[in-house]
C-alpha cells in the first residue's frame, strides 16, 4: 500500500483508492504516519486527534479506530500480517518511508550529491513536487495538524526555490518564472518566494514584471496581515528602481531526513 498526506488523507492499493474512515480515523492514520517507523504514543494520539480536548472515551475510540485502520489494511494486503502494531503505551505503523507521499518529498528534497547537474536538481525536484496533490494533510483540523500543514508547505516552498535555481543557472529564466508564478499563486503572502519571482523576472528582462510583483505583494500584506513587507523585500525593490543588479539571498537548504525524524521532530513541537 502507498499513504498519501499531501493532499487529501488516502490510502492507495496500486491505482485503487483504499477508504480509510471518517476524519477522527483519517487523523489516527495521519498521526502515525507522520512518525512512520516509529511508537507514537496513547497520549500523542490523543492530542493529535482532538488538539488537548479530547472526550471522555478518548482512549475506547482511538482502540475502535485503530482496530478499523487495521482491518482496511489487512483487507488490501490480501490477509498479509498488518504493519499496525500495539508497542508499549502506544502504536507503531511500521512501513517503508518511501511508500508514504510525505518521506518520500522529504528524502527526495534532500538527496543532493555534490556530482549533480542542474539538470539532476531539475528532474529530482520536479518528481518530489509532483507529489503534491493539494494542501498536505487535507480535510483535517486542529492545532496539529495546522503546524505540520505550515512545516511541510515551507519544505514545499524551499524546494520550489531550489528548482527555480537551478532553471536559471541552466538560462532558463521564463521556465524559473512559471514554477514561482505557480508557488505564489498558491502562497501568495510568503515574502521568500516573491523575492525569487523578481529575481527570475529580472533574469528574463521583465523589469515592469518585477516591480509588480513587489507592488501586489506588498498590497497583499498590507491587506491581510496590516504588515509593510520585510527588509529583504523592500530592499530589493529598492534596488530594482534602481536599475541595478540585485544580489541573491542564499538557499537555506533542506535538512535530510532519517525515516521521517525531521518530520517528526516538527511534529511534536
Amino acid at each position: 500500500m502507498d499513504f498519501c498526506l499531501l493532499g487529501p488523507v488516502e490510502a492507495l492499493c496500486g491505482s485503487l483508492k483504499i477508504p480509510v474512515g471518517p476524519p477522527k480515523q483519517q487523523a489516527v492514520l495521519a498521526a502515525l504516519l507522520i512518525d512512520a517507523g516509529q511508537v507514537v504514543t496513547m497520549d500523542e494520539l490523543i492530542d493529535r486527534v482532538w488538539n488537548g480536548t479530547p472526550p471522555d472515551k478518548a482512549r475506547a475510540n482511538i482502540y475502535a479506530y485503530v482496530t478499523q485502520l487495521r482491518r482496511v489494511i489487512h483487507e488490501a494486503s490480501d490477509g498479509q500480517p498488518g504493519p499496525l502494531a500495539r508497542v508499549g503505551g502506544g502504536y507503531l505503523l511500521d512501513v517503508d518511508p518511501h511508500r508514504v507521499d510525505v518521506h518520500r518529498f522529504l528524502l527526495l528534497a534532500a538527496e543532493r550529491v555534490p556530482s549533480e547537474s542542474d539538470t539532476d536538481v531539475v528532474r529530482r525536484l520536479r518528481s518530489c513536487l509532483d507529489l503534491w496533490r493539494g494542501r498536505p494533510l487535507g480535510g483535517l483540523d486542529g492545532d496539529w495538524a495546522c503546524r505540520v500543514r505550515a512545516w511541510l508547505e515551507h519544505q514545499q516552498s524551499q524546494a520550489v526555490v531550489m528548482l527555480a535555481e537551478a532553471h536559471l543557472r541552466l538560462g532558463e529564466a521564463q521556465e524559473a518564472v512559471r514554477v514561482l508564478n505557480r508557488a505564489s499563486l498558491a502562497h501568495p503572502l510568503n515574502e521568500r518566494l516573491a523575492a525569487e519571482l523578481i529575481h527570475a523576472h529580472l533574469a528574463a528582462g521583465q523589469r515592469v514584471e518585477a516591480l509588480r510583483t513587489y507592488t501586489a505583494t506588498r498590497q497583499r500584506l498590507v491587506r491581510e496581515l496590516g504588515v509593510e513587507p520585510g527588509t529583504e523585500l523592500r530592499r530589493l525593490h529598492q534596488t530594482v528602481l534602481a536599475e541595478q543588479t540585485p544580489t541573491r539571498a542564499g538557499t537555506m537548504p533542506l535538512a535530510r531526513p532519517r525515516h521521517g525524524h525531521a518530520l517528526a521532530c516538527s511534529a511534536r513541537k
